[in-house]
């Protein structure tokens, strides 16, 4: 019996471990990306490009930029960091 709680209670130490090790790897990544996209979107901004086009090249931009740090993003999370940009710059302004 006291076999069966302990490894209960070390499965359940080294649960939060890993989500605390992947939260923080995530966030790295996350801002990492999100700097390279906040960049990216200020100079879209700019361009001659419809709002449709801008989007569209941000978001294969930012998930070349993603693959390339090696972080597989799903297309949810691109059109997520995309609008997280946009509410930073119009905030910025």
């Amino acid at each position: 019996m006291w076999l069966k709680k302990f490894f209960g209670s070390a499965f359940r130490k080294l649960k939060k471990i890993w989500k605390k090790i992947i939260k923080g790897a995530f966030g790295y990544f996350m801002s990492e990306v999100l700097e390279f996209a906040k960049e990216l979107v200020k100079s879209l901004e700019t361009s001659d490009l419809t709002d449709e086009e801008k989007r569209n090249t941000a978001f294969t931009a930012i998930k070349n930029e993603a693959m390339r740090k090696g972080i597989d993003f799903k297309n949810n999370w691109i059109n997520i960091v995309i609008n997280i940009v946009i509410a930073i710059i119009r905030e910025e302004f």
